[in-house]
């Protein structure tokens, strides 16, 4: 006796027999509508922007850049160094308004594709927050989290769009502004200074030049002081008869204090001979020396005019040769998302069960049109 199969399970081979068979009678309008499908996705790509990634490395210019600074760091009075200046760039970008104005100025974002001012002006902030820049880490840093990334001596600055031109126009401009603004910072920095240390020079001239003169007014008033005394004691020890000092007077003298009259007005007669008889009152001015000393060596002091000579030597005088850090805009790295080929797949995709569909809708109606006539 034969066994006999349920009839489900046979309708169900000769639906699914059938449904093979429809497909492949099928297949030249499935595979033309995917190819529509296809050729519109392609279609698309030209419309649809390429998302990207990028990276750049900014380094510390090098031992032999940062070597023609020497001559100007050995005064200790403006000292440039490559991690200064690397620091000084990146703190310029870290507000990000040099960036932001350069996306603005390379119109990265058409204005006309907003319906107003605030639409854009918040588009540009979102576009500006995605340009990432990241510090080197430090060694405090890195202890406290090895999994972290190790950079040493440079930053990164990183971005995610859609225009690659463009940002690198942005990139590139940035850079070029900031290290303009930092050369002509330092320029004016090292100008003021200048300005302030010839003050301060001045200025202690000027006290030196009243100190000396002091000293004069101190000298005539003390020897002014002394002479009245003087002849005072002269006077009256000429009154006494007192010409020299006697014996017992000088052996009282040197081991007590007598009247100074006794010492004789011959003795004090000719020191007051020697007091105005001085014409050079700069060899018996108490401290003169030392203030001369002090005064002359402000004013001989060359260490400024050195300096400005270094710094005029320095790059930070020329535009065309000052660099505030090393980095190479055509080094810039880029990974592209597979937007295209993802769009292209996708296109193939909907054209098959498109073409499916409309496969299925017609056989559906065929069998409608069988079944009434």
């Amino acid at each position: 006796m034969a066994q006999e199969f349920p009839q489900s399970e046979q309708n169900d081979e000769i639906d699914l027999a059938q449904l093979v068979l429809n497909v492949w009678d099928g297949k030249w309008l499935i595979g033309g509508i995917t190819v529509i499908f296809v050729c519109l996705g392609v279609l698309a790509t030209y419309f649809v922007p390429t998302k990207f990634s990028a990276r750049l490395e900014i380094h510390q210019i090098s031992k032999a850049k940062s070597a023609i600074y020497d001559e100007l760091n050995i005064f200790d009075f403006f000292d440039l160094s490559e991690e200064f200046l690397l620091n000084e760039l990146m703190n310029k970008l870290t507000n990000k308004i040099i960036i932001k104005n350069k996306f603005e100025t390379s119109e990265y974002l058409e204005r006309s594709n907003f319906n107003n001012n605030s639409q854009y002006d918040f588009e540009l902030s979102k576009l500006v927050n995605d340009v990432k820049l990241i510090a080197p880490l430090s060694d405090e840093e890195y202890a406290k989290d090895r999994k972290t990334l190790r950079r040493n001596n440079y930053w990164e600055i990183s971005f995610e769009g859609t225009s690659q031109e463009k940002f690198l126009l942005v990139l590139k401009e940035s850079l070029e502004q900031a290290t303009a603004e930092i050369r002509q910072e330092l320029i004016d920095q090292f100008n003021a200074k200048i300005n302030l240390r010839k003050l301060q020079t001045k200025n202690s001239i000027m006290d030196l030049d009243e100190k000396i003169s002091n000293a004069f007014i101190d000298y005539d008033t003390a020897t002014s002081r002394r002479l009245a005394f003087l002849r005072e004691q002269a006077a009256i020890a000429r009154k006494l008869g007192v010409s020299k000092p006697s014996e017992f007077v000088a052996a009282l003298d040197s081991n007590a204090t007598g009247p100074f009259y006794m010492r004789g007005y011959d003795a004090i007669e000719q020191e007051i001979e020697h007091l105005t008889s001085r014409t050079d009152k700069t060899l018996f001015v108490a401290g003169l020396v030392e203030l001369e000393q002090q005064r002359r060596a402000l004013k001989q002091s060359r260490v400024l005019e050195r300096v400005q000579v270094a710094f005029e030597k320095s790059p930070v005088s020329e535009a065309e040769k000052f660099v505030a850090a090393e980095y190479d805009i055509g080094s810039t790295k880029f990974e592209f998302a597979n937007t295209r080929l993802m769009l292209l797949g996708l296109s193939g995709i909907l054209g098959i069960f498109a073409g499916l569909f409309i496969l299925m809708i017609s056989n559906m109606l065929r069998s409608r049109k069988s079944l009434s006539s």
